[in-house]
This record gives structure tokens, C-alpha cells and sequence, in this order.
């Protein structure tokens, strides 16, 4: 989509079921991740319009978050684990892929693992959760260096209130920030935007009871970015912690979902339950902010 609008697109896989995610890789072409079927899944990328695409045999799930890692390779992380444990795939740019552990749990445990990111000190770094047959939730936020090793810190999420991390990106502190939220399940009432150091300070920023965090960018002034598909919004947050969130504008009950910068220093997001793109100039005045309530 031009910023004036225009679509045109590319027919990634014509057998898949949908294509997840988007990343940069290494030679500026654009990677992205797909599922075709039960568990079955696919990452390629698209060049000079062509697609090239490779089959990962993973039968335990389905990669669905892509990102680029400092090692020139590509790094995905499956968004539905099997039993204790879930993986990360290592995809070369020549599609050879070796498989991590990203983290394991107790055995009556199943891992979900829901994004993935390059952090500033060159790891790996990534959220989810780990559902017991019991009910229990437990957030997972790790470490993995490219060479495979795995560091966790979930305990001290887990200490600092975090619930359930489900995007991450790296700041412009030098820090990873993640949303965290009840994916809009009312009994919950936790939402929050958290931010961990690299080594391993985890700090909670509270949002109101309704809101529904979900994708967090870097923005073009040096603030992070999130949508709030609960509250009918996008959020800013600074390094500091200061939210303000703007809905003016935004189609009523259209539940933003993924928010990204675009070529003309706007924010460009998807609106899931309308069908539309939406466009947020940082020039927004004043009275479209809501200031977010904190507890």
C-alpha cells in the first residue's frame, strides 16, 4: 500500500491458510511466515516480486512470529507449543533451518510462544505463556543467543506482575519492551506495557482495567507505539513511562490489532474487525488524546 492508498500485492503461497508476519531480512527483501494447514507452516521471502519459500517440518507447531537476528539469519517462534516445551527455527537465507528449545516446563504444561524480536546486545529475545491442564497461566519472557543458548526470565517477570506477554520489541533505551494483556477477557482486568533490561530488570506500566494491548513498535519520535483493541485505540508511551492513547478517528469497535511506521513518518494500522487500514499522523492535536487511566 502506497501512502496514498494504492494496494497492490503478491500471492505469497497460494496454498496457505494465511500469512502471519512480516520482517526485513538481510538484503533488504521483505521475509514472512505462513501456515498451511494443521500445524504445518512455511517462511520465505518476497524479491523483486518473486517468492522463494521453505518448508519447516515442525510438527509440534506452527511458526508464526518471524524476525531477523543480528546473525544474518532468520528466527521464528511458534505460536502453538505441544506438550512442555516449544522451539525456535534458525532459517538461513539459504533455507537450512536447525531448531532450539526455547524454553521447557512442567509436563502437564503446554508453551505458547507469541513474539519474537533482535535485542540490542544481539540475542534473541521473546514472550508467551505456559498453560497448565489445571488452568494456570505463567508468562515466559527469555533470552536466546544465535548460538542456541537460552536464558529465562520468567521468574522475574512473574514477579513484577507480568501475565501474559504477547509482543516485544527492542527500545530506543537499550531495553525490550512488551505488551502485556488479557487478550480482552474482562475477569482478568490485567493490561500493561512492560520493559525488561538486558539484564533482566523487569518493570510494569499499568493501562485501565479495559484495554487489550497488543503490537509495540519503535515510533519515528522515539516513543513506543501500541494498539489498544479494547479501548478502540493506539498508545504512546515513553521511555519514561508517560501513556497517552488516541482514538479520534478510529472506526468505532474496529479492534486496531498490528501498528507499524510508514515511509511518510506516520503510523499505519490495521483495524481487524473492519476490514481497513488506518493511518495516525503524529501531528494529531491535543484533544484526540485520552490520557490513560494508571493504577
Amino acid at each position: 500500500m502506497t501512502t496514498q492508498g494504492a494496494v497492490s500485492g503478491t500471492d505469497a503461497l497460494p496454498n496457505a491458510e494465511g500469512t502471519l508476519t512480516l520482517t526485513v531480512g538481510p538484503q533488504s527483501e521483505v521475509w514472512f511466515s505462513a501456515i498451511e494447514g494443521n500445524l504445518t507452516n512455511d517462511v520465505g521471502f518476497i524479491a523483486s516480486g518473486s517468492v522463494t519459500s521453505y518448508h519447516l517440518a515442525s510438527s509440534s507447531c506452527s511458526d508464526a512470529f518471524i524476525a531477523t537476528g543480528s546473525d544474518g539469519n532468520l528466527w521464528t517462534c511458534g505460536s502453538t507449543g505441544v506438550n512442555n516445551s516449544s522451539s525456535i527455527d534458525k532459517v538461513t537465507p539459504g533455507g537450512g533451518v536447525t531448531s532450539f528449545t526455547a524454553v521447557s516446563r512442567a509436563s502437564n504444561e503446554t508453551v505458547t510462544l507469541y513474539g519474537i524480536t533482535s535485542g540490542p546486545d544481539g540475542a534473541l529475545w521473546y514472550v508467551g505463556s505456559a498453560y497448565s491442564s489445571g488452568g494456570a497461566e505463567t508468562p515466559i519472557v527469555a533470552r536466546m543467543t544465535t548460538g542456541g543458548t537460552v536464558t529465562d526470565y520468567s521468574t522475574a517477570a512473574t514477579s513484577a506482575g507480568v501475565q501474559n506477554p504477547n509482543s516485544i520489541v527492542a527500545g530506543p533505551d537499550g531495553a525490550l519492551w512488551f505488551t502485556d494483556s488479557n487478550l480482552g477477557v474482562p475477569s482478568n482486568g490485567h493490561d500493561a506495557i512492560g520493559r525488561i533490561t538486558t539484564s533482566g530488570t523487569v518493570t510494569e506500566y499499568p493501562l485501565s482495567p479495559s484495554s487489550s494491548p497488543y503490537s509495540i513498535i519503535v515510533g519515528p519520535d522515539g516513543a513506543l507505539w501500541f494498539t489498544d483493541g479494547s479501548e478502540n485505540a493506539i498508545g504512546r508511551i515513553t521511555t519514561g513511562g508517560a501513556i497517552d492513547e488516541y482514538g479520534a478517528g478510529i472506526t468505532s469497535g474496529s479492534y486496531p490489532n498490528s501498528v507499524a511506521t510508514g515511509p511518510d513518518g506516520a503510523l499505519w494500522f490495521t483495524e481487524a474487525n473492519s476490514g481497513k487500514i488506518g493511518r495516525l499522523s503524529l501531528g494529531t492535536s491535543a484533544s484526540a488524546i485520552r490520557r490513560s487511566a494508571r493504577r
